[in-house]
């Protein structure tokens, strides 16, 4: 059995894992919901990471086709650092402004799960219970 600690596997779940994992806890931190185990997660967590990729396979291949690696090295790792870890929270921000639109919600549920944390969340007025 090959070594599950070597570095082409490491390099894999970096790269189907991470983005994924920071796009579920983004979204967990903007709308609070119920707790689920990380390992019931890790399926979504690659799905998202190949969403994230798809919605930027056009600038990946256009990178990979480019001899940025060879002429800017550093440009070609700051472009991957922001596919795999910064990305996912604009796609995770950017979510969250689309579901919050009231056009989006005539057809789609409001994110937020109880109508109390949506009160609370506005912060324009007072509130006691």
């Amino acid at each position: 059995m090959d070594d599950i600690l070597s570095a082409d596997k490491l390099v894999l779940f970096v790269a189907f894992v991470i983005p994924g994992f920071i796009s579920l806890k983004c979204y967990q931190l903007l709308f609070p919901g119920k707790e689920q185990p990380t390992a019931d997660q890790l399926v979504d967590a690659v799905a998202y990471s190949a969403i994230n990729y798809a919605l930027l396979s056009l600038p990946i291949v256009w990178v990979e086709d480019s001899s940025l690696s060879e002429t800017h090295a550093w440009a070609y790792y700051a472009f991957y650092a922001f596919v795999i870890f910064f990305a996912p929270i604009v796609w995770v921000l950017l979510w969250k402004f689309v579901r919050t639109r009231r056009f989006f919600q005539q057809h789609v549920p409001h994110p937020t799960g109880k109508a109390w944390d949506y009160v609370f969340s506005n912060q324009t007025t007072a509130c006691w219970v």
